[in-house]
């Protein structure tokens, strides 16, 4: 609450996204729900896009996509935001972002029954070896 206090007093705009982005992503979960955190985060993602600020911006879409995921947005409304924002993360160069939103995409098409193993993060979205084999390497 202090930091958004500061930033309303101090009229600090351009570092509105980054902050949201830590209130919501990193602390609001141990106050209220994942839920409430949705809203703020996709205006952290907005905020720092028009700022230029990629890569904050593609760490609140991932963010928003993992939180949608827990706790409990429809799954094809999940799983088709998650792929929205991982073409724009592959837009943007900003490939370790989109690797972390893949499980939560796949995930969801797990749960709706499209794909072959719903035990396996292997199908349309990702293959769960590539991707742990891809870190393994980094």
């Amino acid at each position: 609450q202090l930091s958004l206090r500061l930033l309303e007093k101090f009229e600090a705009k351009e570092c509105l996204g980054q902050v949201y982005l830590v209130i919501y992503s990193l602390i609001n979960g141990w106050i209220e729900s994942h839920y409430s955190s949705l809203e703020p985060l996709q205006f952290a993602y907005s905020n720092q896009m028009r700022c230029g600020e990629i890569q904050y911006a593609m760490m609140s879409a991932r963010q928003y996509c993992t939180h949608m995921y827990q706790c409990g947005v429809e799954l094809s409304t999940v799983e088709k935001t998650c792929e929205d924002y991982g073409k724009m993360m592959i837009e943007h160069k900003q490939d370790l972002f989109y690797k972390y939103t893949l499980p939560y995409r796949q995930a969801s098409l797990n749960l709706m029954g499209r794909s072959k193993d719903p035990l396996l993060l292997t199908g349309e979205a990702m293959d769960q070896d590539a991707l742990l084999n891809d870190g393994i390497g980094s």
